[in-house]
Parts: C-alpha cells; structure tokens; sequence
C-alpha cells in the first residue's frame, strides 16, 4: 500500500515540478537528506507545519503474561529406599494440608532400618559404659591408655552411626525416638510436606518405586505471581512498585490489581524484558499457567512530541522531517517513544529541540520523494 502511495506521490511531484530549463546540480540535490519543493507543490500536498513541544506524557503501557509459580512453590514428593505402593491416598486436584497422608508403602528394608536403630542404641549405651569405665580407669592411671582410645573410639563411631541411622528414618517419615521393639513395622507413610494441592500423582497400587522415581506433584499457590513482558522501548518507563491492573480471557470485566516487584533487565530474542508482580491480595480465581492482560499507568513527566502523523517509518528506522526554510526540508532519524492523545514521544534526539518546526501533514510525501531521488 505504501508503495502505490509513493507512486502516486511521484506522479504529483513530476506534473508539479518546475518547468524551466535545466540549471547546475545544487548542494541541495546531492544531500539525500534534503527535500527542495516548489511552491506548487508545496500547495499540491498540502504541507503543514507545527513546533515541536514539550508535553506532559503518563501512558498506560500495555502489556502480556502469564501467572507464575515461583520454583520452590512446585514441590516434588519422593521416598529414598526402594518400596511397594500400598495404598494411594489422594487424587489429582485434591487439597492436602502439610503432614496429610498421600500413601502408604511397604518393605522390608523399612523395618531393617527400624532394627538397626535399636541394635545401635544398645550398642552405644554399652559403649559408653566401657568409655566410661576405661576413662575412669586412666584418670586413676590404673589403665591402659591404648585400651581407653580404643574404647573412645568405638564409643564415637556408634554415636554417629546412630545419629545417620535418626536421620534416615526421618527421611521415610519414621521418628526414632518413638521406636521400641513392640511397634517395628515394615510400613511406612509418605506425607504432604507443604499446604497445596495435588498436581499430578504418578504411580500405581502394588508398583515398586525408588529414589529416582518422582510419586507426587504438590502446588503451593499461596504464593502465585504475575510475569509480564515489556517490550524495550517502554522499559525505562517502568519502576518498581507501580500498580498493575490485570485481566483475564476468561473474566475480562473483572481487574486484579499487582505490583511491580522486581524488574528483569535481560531482554529476550523478541527485546522483551520481564516483570515479576505481586498480587494485591489473594484471588481464588486465579491459577498458575493463566494468561492476563495487563496495563501499567507511567509516571507523569515532560517529553518532547510530536502528532503522530509527524513520524514516518521506512524498514525499521523512524523519521521525522523539520523545516530548514518555507520550501526547504531536512529529514531526521528519531526514535519514537510512547504514544499518547495522537502525539508520540521523540526519544534522546539531539536534532529535535523543543520550538523546531516539524512537518505535521505531508510526511509520506517527503519521504517518496526522496526515495525517488536517491533512486535517479
């Protein structure tokens, strides 16, 4: 479309030009930056110009993402020996509280465990007894002082292995303190070890699982979160703590309200960068994976504008075009910033100064004809 409208463009400037005699190539035809128009066809497009200005600006930048677990609120359940499932507890989607029975599972190693710990506990009550003895019997210098480190020894070697033993039998959610000979079992439980609900459950009555092997998937969404993504250009606009009004596809007339809690300045393949927002408070409707809309209200501040149709695009770069003389104009590169009320914000231009005539109506036109020209 935009080439048929240089085109035409094109057709104008030619039936519009000047009929004279050819004259020497001016300075003004070699600049490519550098439009000469006649007055007619000045008049033909109808070339308008304003004064670059300083405006207040406070847009509302829109934004996309999704609603986000941080990764110690996704909680994997295993259990570290080998065992039989026995019985399956719960159910994908089901609410369990921390320490709540998922499953039970059995073998024997469980209770080999349980005897070991038994056998160690007597086994360092006796130890230390002989410790003691041989310790008494070298403060006396009435004992052997090899005899005594031996026993030490020993003593100290127990107590660790009876201190890892404690540790592993918690790991299958056995407490050894409550252990006797009376209530050994080859039983063990696996229990929740957060509030949450269950995601995903992957094993099956009577299968035989390891430590390698991932049994329950558990969601802790008391602590859900907002990721959007801001395209660079509308970066530096954004603060921590600003206010982010939220929605859904499924609830586009309700808004959740967010903070801005922590800015992520590494840009992505496509120049986004990420925001991590907190949620005013908790929403029951809202679950992890959901997409939302957002829109963020920047800061008011002054910035040099100009009306849209001011700016003209060709590829990816942006120009404007200021007025040199009544006929004469000089194209300048600019980068846009936002756009607000039909006026866009001219970014970090050491060209455009505020009060410097810009072309507001006939940009297009300009720019065909430089085209053209640089094209002869």
């Amino acid at each position: 479309m935009k080439n048929i409208l240089y085109i035409l463009i094109s057709i104008i400037f030619i039936s519009c030009g000047d009929k004279s005699s050819p004259t020497k190539e001016t300075l003004s035809e070699k600049d490519e930056t550098i439009v000469q128009l006649t007055a007619a066809q000045k008049n033909t497009i109808s070339l308008e110009t304003v004064s670059a200005g300083l405006r207040e600006m406070s847009p509302e930048i829109s934004v996309n993402g999704k609603i986000e677990l941080p990764p110690q609120n996704e909680i994997y359940i295993s259990f570290p020996i080998p065992a039989s499932v026995k019985k399956i507890n719960v159910l994908p989607g089901e609410k369990v509280r921390k320490g709540q029975t998922l499953a039970i599972v059995q073998h024997s190693g469980i209770l080999n465990m349980q005897q070991e710990y038994l056998s160690s506990q007597s086994k360092v009550l006796m130890l230390e007894a002989e410790y003691n003895r041989q310790l008494k019997l070298n403060s006396d210098k009435t004992g052997s002082d090899k005899i005594f480190e031996k026993a030490k020894n020993e003593y100290e070697t127990e107590k660790l292995h009876l201190k890892s033993l404690i540790e592993s039998l918690s790991l299958i959610g056995v407490n050894a303190k409550s252990l006797t000979e009376n209530n050994l079992s080859s039983i063990a439980e696996i229990k929740a070890t957060t509030d949450g609900f269950i995601s995903k459950v992957s094993i099956n009555t009577g299968q035989l699982i390891n430590e390698s092997n991932t049994l329950f998937e558990i969601i802790d969404d008391s602590d859900t979160h907002l990721v959007l993504y801001v395209f660079e250009n509308d970066l530096h606009l954004i603060k921590e703590g600003m206010t982010v009004m939220a929605t859904t596809t499924s609830l586009p007339n309700e808004q959740f309200e967010a903070k801005v809690h922590m800015i992520n300045r590494n840009l992505d393949e496509n120049h986004n960068a990420e925001l991590h927002c907190h949620f005013a408070k908790k929403y029951k409707d809202l679950i992890p994976g959901m997409t939302m809309k957002g829109k963020i209200a920047s800061e008011m501040r002054m910035a040099i504008a100009v009306p849209n149709e001011s700016v003209t695009q060709h590829g990816n770069d942006f120009f404007v075009f200021i007025e040199e003389s009544s006929l004469k104009y000089r194209k300048v590169q600019v980068k846009p910033g936002v756009t607000e009320n039909g006026f866009t914000e001219l970014m970090s231009s050491e060209t455009i100064k505020e009060g410097i005539k810009v072309v507001s109506k006939g940009s297009y036109a300009l720019l065909s004809k430089l085209l053209n020209k640089a094209e002869e």
